[in-house]
């Protein structure tokens, strides 16, 4: 790491940071998959390579699912064998686990954790109820909305009983009973 401006390897903490050999300590975990593996995951599940109407590229997906595919291979603590093995929260709040053959790096520091995969994770927003939301670009008033309101987490449970039916943005554009009289949108008043 020599890039740093401390010495990873006798890195300090405390509360001191004026002294730059302090760093602030948070334990995080990624699980980062290669170059192939996410490209795999970019044709197969989010592009119109997968073969259903979804975004024509990459380039086109919205920052927030982008987000959602990054926080989806990250863990606000470290990532040891043992939760490799049983599970555990990534950063979108699903409890994932890894298959160990698809591990192909592991490095562990005092703050962190870095898992190299031979394949990507797909975030539950995807793989649930919601995914049609979230991978077509019809749904986008929907899918916008959701994030708004933050019902994600809510709607993508596993094992819970919801029932979602998700409108077409050309379904919502045609009621014409659907109709926002905005007085103030930097204030959300309607």
């Amino acid at each position: 790491y020599p890039g740093l401006v401390f010495n990873i390897h006798e890195e300090r903490t405390g509360p001191n940071t004026e002294d730059f050999k302090y760093i602030v300590r948070y334990q995080n975990g990624i699980l980062a998959p290669t170059d192939m593996a996410f490209q795999r995951f970019i044709d197969e599940v989010l592009t119109v390579n997968s073969g259903y109407p979804h975004w024509p590229d990459f380039k086109s997906v919205p920052e927030h699912i982008k987000k959602l595919i990054i926080n989806a291979h990250m863990s606000t603590a470290p990532i040891y064998r043992t939760n490799i093995q049983e599970g555990f929260k990534n950063g979108t709040g699903d409890i994932i686990t890894v298959d160990e053959g698809s591990i192909h790096q592991k490095y562990y520091g005092s703050n962190c954790s870095f898992i190299g995969l031979d394949e990507a994770i797909n975030p539950r927003a995807f793989a649930s109820e919601t995914g049609p939301v979230y991978l077509r670009p019809g749904y986008s008033t929907i899918m916008y909305a959701m994030e708004y309101t933050k019902t994600l987490s809510a709607l993508k449970k596993q094992d819970a009983e919801n029932v979602f039916f998700a409108v077409s943005d050309a379904h919502l554009e045609a009621d014409s009973s659907l109709k926002i009289n905005w007085d103030d949108r930097d204030l959300n008043k309607y």
